[in-house]
């Protein structure tokens, strides 16, 4: 790739962050909402948490335009996205739609930060496994994820998926779960870099942890 074209695709990332953040900003302070209007989350699950989120994000303004859409069925992998932000641009023309992706999980570490051969049994309950083998985000750097805490401290879990990553031998992480400023207020954002198999170079993956205990 010749130095034109990284500088295309160098500024179309930043375009694309910048995009993802504002969003991002928006699903913090639906969750501040939230828990500030609701005191029990014990019959919420993934779905019910995602869309309530998605619902008051919705009413926030921005100054950019979104269109949400959530359970976004994509009839080529035959899989639904979590959350799925219809973008005006075009950061990626020649191989990428105009959707951004998020993730979602209710975290319990063990079940998401799974080995190859969890992967190959249950690939619909993965997540990490799925960003290292091209199942998620197969041509960008990095992606976007949100766990939801629903039991336990939220200190507690982090701590636990850190040490899940560290000692995992099915996949390398470059850089542990960091923090990783979104919001000012809001500590519960961070970064973790991964090396993907054979070719695929690396990820970055950009977490949201809620706390909805």
């Amino acid at each position: 790739m010749n130095s034109a074209n990284n500088f295309v695709l160098e500024n179309k990332t930043i375009e694309l962050k910048k995009y993802l953040f504002e969003a991002y900003k928006l699903l913090i302070n639906a969750y501040d909402f939230l828990v500030s209007k609701i005191k029990n989350f014990n019959k919420y699950d993934e779905n019910k948490l995602r869309n309530r989120l998605v619902k008051e994000a919705e009413k926030l303004n921005s100054k950019i335009d979104f269109f949400w859409n959530t359970e976004h069925p994509n009839l080529e992998k035959n899989n639904r996205i979590d959350i799925a932000l219809v973008h005006p641009y075009s950061f990626w023309p020649k191989n990428r739609n105009k959707i951004i992706e998020i993730e979602c999980k209710i975290i319990w570490e063990d079940k998401y930060i799974d080995s190859k051969k969890s992967f190959k049994n249950w690939k619909w309950t993965n997540w990490i496994m799925s960003f290292i083998t091209w199942k998620y985000a197969e041509k960008m750097p990095f992606w976007w994820m949100i766990w939801f805490v629903k039991e336990w401290q939220i200190e507690e879990k982090i701590e636990k998926v850190k040490n899940r990553l560290t000692k995992s031998t099915d996949f390398k992480t470059i850089q542990n779960l960091e923090y990783y400023e979104i919001k000012k207020d809001f500590d519960y954002s961070y970064l973790s870099k991964h090396k993907r198999e054979k070719w695929l170079g690396k990820i970055g993956i950009y977490h949201l942890f809620f706390d909805f205990t």
